[in-house]
């Protein structure tokens, strides 16, 4: 007989919990909901065995790349079946105080003859890879012919 699941599975609730609380903290949004929008696709072609497919070791590359800045500490807290999170830190954080946009002036920085400056999240990436977060002016010579 061939069981395809564990359907109670305490600890690793715990575990898959604490593990999407840290992505929170670490993993930009868009990349989230990428990887997110692909697991159904991944976990039919593992049900099926379709380990060693071409589209199965596809979707691993971008799982494997989108889990590489996944570290830190998460704190949480079980009482009565349910988990909750009481803190978490970590050394490649996307959340940088000093970076916060309040929104208040929606899209400026895209005017033309205007630095272009990235989103919080984005220079997040570039700095936790050592590589430089530069500013672009936008031209709008093009705009203007």
């Amino acid at each position: 007989m061939k069981s395809r699941g564990v359907y109670e599975t305490p600890g690793g609730a715990i575990l898959h919990f604490a593990h999407r609380q840290m992505e929170t903290l670490t993993m930009d949004r868009e990349v989230m909901h990428l990887r997110d929008s692909l697991v159904p696709r991944y976990a039919e072609l593992v049900y099926y065995g379709y380990w060693f497919a071409p589209e199965r070791l596809a979707l691993q590359a971008l799982v494997t790349e989108s889990q590489k800045n996944i570290t830190g500490t998460v704190r949480v807290k079980l009482y009565k079946g349910n988990i909750m999170c009481s803190g978490r830190k970590s050394p490649v954080s996307l959340y940088h105080p000093g970076h916060r946009h309040d929104g208040s002036r929606p899209h400026q920085s895209l005017q033309p003859g205007r630095r272009h400056r990235l989103h919080p999240p984005q220079r997040a990436a570039l700095e936790s890879r050592g590589e430089g977060a530069e500013e672009e002016v936008i031209d709008d010579s093009a705009a203007m012919s």
